[in-house]
């Protein structure tokens, strides 16, 4: 990876190990800037940083994010938001799970013909009225809210998509898995520009 420039204030801003921590749960690892980052910092008020990746079959742990690229403020709320989101303990996934499973049964049901593709199931939810597919567009909406707010931290795509598909995968939705579930949210999320489009123009 290329090494990234920021320019920053050349006194290093301190994350907190409880913030460090919430992140961690989000899979966003946070690390110290580098004996030689922090020099650069104070010296000439940026740095470069890279992702210090021995090789690519590297777990995601090693994808560590520098904190001096990570904006305390909106990170905070991002955990916040999370936390409000997933439940301290997380004890709402399951329910936001099995929302999206009911609606994509629901999809399959008025849609036979149909092989239950995620870009048209992330149609349906952000089209039909009935109470179940509205339910799934709040839970999806929600979610890519919270993904927003991650991306908005000041991380890489990379660092994005692992923190994203981590947060999906403990959804445990059955009827989409993996790939299927991702592809889902990225349709949804194009659905959702279109449609804030086409209101804004009206």
């Amino acid at each position: 990876n290329r090494p990234q420039i920021f320019k920053v204030a050349q006194e290093e801003e301190a994350i907190s190990e409880a913030l460090r921590e919430e992140l961690l749960k989000l899979r966003i690892f946070a690390r110290n800037l580098t004996d030689a980052e922090r020099l650069e910092r104070r010296e000439a008020g940026y740095v470069y940083t890279a992702q210090l990746i021995v090789d690519e079959s590297a777990p995601i742990s090693a994808y560590e994010v520098a904190v001096s690229r990570i904006s305390t403020e909106t990170a905070q709320r991002a955990v916040d938001y999370a936390k409000e989101l997933m439940g301290e303990d997380e004890s709402s996934l399951a329910a936001m799970g099995q929302t999206i499973d009911i609606a994509f049964e629901e999809f399959l049901d008025a849609n036979p013909d149909l092989d239950g593709l995620p870009d048209e199931f992330a149609e349906y939810v952000s089209t039909a009225s009935t109470e179940t597919a509205v339910a799934a567009y709040d839970t999806a909406d929600r979610l890519n809210q919270l993904f927003a707010m991650i991306a908005h931290m000041g991380i890489t795509e990379t660092e994005l998509s692992i923190s994203r598909r981590n947060i999906l995968s403990r959804l445990k939705v059955r009827t989409l898995r993996g790939r299927e579930l991702i592809e889902f949210f990225d349709s949804f999320d194009s659905f959702m520009l279109v449609n804030q489009t086409e209101f804004t123009l009206n």
